[in-house]
């Protein structure tokens, strides 16, 4: 218990010293737009992000199309940045944010008040790193194995970098990883309690991410073959018993969801994203998505988490030791990923690196701590600081910059040579507006729409399949322009 908390306190003071201290992306805007209409109101109602991810509710007001999951635990950090304001009053902008894209007003109040719902994912992967090293430990009962494992998850993979944004993937990460864990546990111990309590946690991570249903297929497939291992004639009421156990919270949380639509939406199949442009389709190709996934400069899974690789020499290790946990937790995985993969968005917009399957970061590094367990050889130790310190200097690059300011700088701005070669931007679609005209046709030929003429390429395109307009060569001139996105060092030095 002592080195789960030594855990998390490690964690979480390395993410707090690397913290951006602001909002990056329209998304995390709708979010905090929800946790503040919560806060203040006890409402869902928000101010609209225009063009972006809301939607008129059946009562005229504006709706967020996102889960209430993390809005609703995000209150307290929000209520830390109304503390902020009033501990630091200011007449001018905080200067942390001043060359960042933000997507409201650069008021002190309203920059101290998304400062503190900035903070929200250090601690929630923090957390992270503390359930894995409970697991580990509770699987290998090798303590060190426990905290190589986990040093190499916090200091070396993507949850660093994705510490810093108030995305919702570090969060269903948390209650869907915690739920393996104590469905695991209850199994192996007959703890219904325990059960019970996987079922809340991953009930809670479908209020966060929808997303986190294409996990469920392995944990159906701990639940059977726990169920098989039963002596003769009780397999069906052990699986029907444990079954209702786990999956009756999260009928619940369905419900929730159902009403919630009904409520906002007027009808419990409307989600809010019916009126988006890319619509609710899983079209993209398997098999580019599986290139997109692994082999990208600007999405490849193990560019942006090197030690993750050390999964697939674990593996057998972790099968040997726990044949059913790892077919469930293979289950998880590989559900997940390929569906991800055929998502018509698969690449997750402005970001750094794989957002949309970050929730298989923290299953792949599990059975890692296989690796470690006692006799650690001189070759496992060699990999080991390999990992780390390659690890850790990818998070720290990934780290240095705001992955919004990178794409508007680079592929939406006349102020830098276009990598892509763009032949359009932003800022000239005034001069070419009256030139040119794009237009969607109905089904009869009539234009129904136009679009902005910067549409035509579209940049995350390039930076995902070109290195040389990737992150890896553009971080640098960024640094070498004097930009970087560590809020220590901003507030200290201007």
């Amino acid at each position: 218990m002592k080195d789960t908390v030594r855990v998390f306190f490690l964690f979480l003071g390395l993410y707090l010293l690397t913290m951006g201290g602001h909002l990056y992306s329209p998304d995390e805007e709708i979010m905090f737009r929800t946790t503040q209409a919560l806060a203040e109101h006890g409402s869902l109602a928000i101010e609209p992000l225009v063009g972006f991810a809301t939607k008129q509710g059946a009562d005229g007001r504006e709706y967020a199309q996102y889960g209430i999951g993390q809005p609703l635990l995000a209150i307290p950090f929000y209520y830390m940045g109304k503390l902020l304001y009033t501990a630091f009053p200011t007449n001018k902008a905080p200067n942390w944010v001043s060359d960042t894209i933000q997507y409201h007003d650069y008021t002190p109040r309203d920059v101290m008040l998304r400062l503190g719902v900035s903070l929200f994912n250090q601690f929630i992967t923090a957390l992270l790193c503390a359930t894995l090293f409970a697991f580990a430990f509770y699987l290998t009962r090798d303590r060190i194995a426990a905290w190589l494992t986990t040093l190499l998850f916090g200091l070396g993979t993507y949850a660093w970098v994705h510490s810093k944004p108030f995305f919702t993937e570090p969060l269903a990460a948390l209650f869907t990883f915690g739920a393996l864990f104590l469905l695991s546990a209850g199994l192996d111990k007959n703890s219904m309690r325990r059960i019970i309590l996987a079922g809340a946690l991953y009930a809670y991570a479908l209020l966060v991410r929808m997303d986190s249903l294409f996990i469920l297929p392995g944990f159906l497939l701990m639940l059977i073959l726990t169920s098989a291992q039963k002596k003769e004639g009780m397999f069906k009421s052990h699986f029907i018993k444990t079954s209702i156990l786990f999956l009756a919270p999260m009928i619940g949380a369905v419900i929730i969801m159902l009403a919630l639509n009904k409520t906002r939406f007027g009808a419990f199949f409307r989600t809010g994203y019916e009126d988006q442009a890319e619509g609710f389709r899983f079209s993209t190709p398997l098999l580019a998505g599986l290139f997109g996934f692994l082999f990208t400069a600007g999405r490849g899974l193990f560019f942006f988490s090197p030690p993750l690789v050390l999964a697939f020499f674990a593996f057998g290790r972790f099968f040997k030791h726990s044949r059913i946990l790892a077919i469930a937790l293979l289950g998880c995985v590989l559900t997940f990923f390929l569906i991800q993969c055929k998502w018509q968005n698969w690449a997750g917009g402005w970001c750094w690196g794989p957002r949309h399957i970050y929730q298989i970061h923290i299953f792949l590094a599990l059975p890692i701590a296989f690796l470690f367990t006692a006799p650690r050889r001189p070759f496992i130790r060699c990999a080991f600081w390999a990992f780390l310190v390659t690890g850790l200097f990818v998070q720290l690059y990934g780290c240095s910059e705001n992955f919004i300011d990178y794409y508007h700088e680079f592929f939406t701005s006349p102020r830098t040579q276009p990598n892509n070669y763009n032949a359009w931007y932003m800022e000239s679609e005034k001069f070419l507006d009256t030139t040119y005209g794009l237009y969607l046709l109905d089904k009869d030929g009539r234009p129904e729409r136009r679009i902005p003429l910067h549409y035509i390429v579209s940049p995350i395109q390039n930076s995902i399949y070109y290195p040389q307009n990737s992150v890896w060569e553009n971080y640098i001139i960024m640094l070498k322009m004097g930009r970087h996105d560590f809020f220590w060092l901003k507030l200290l030095t201007r």
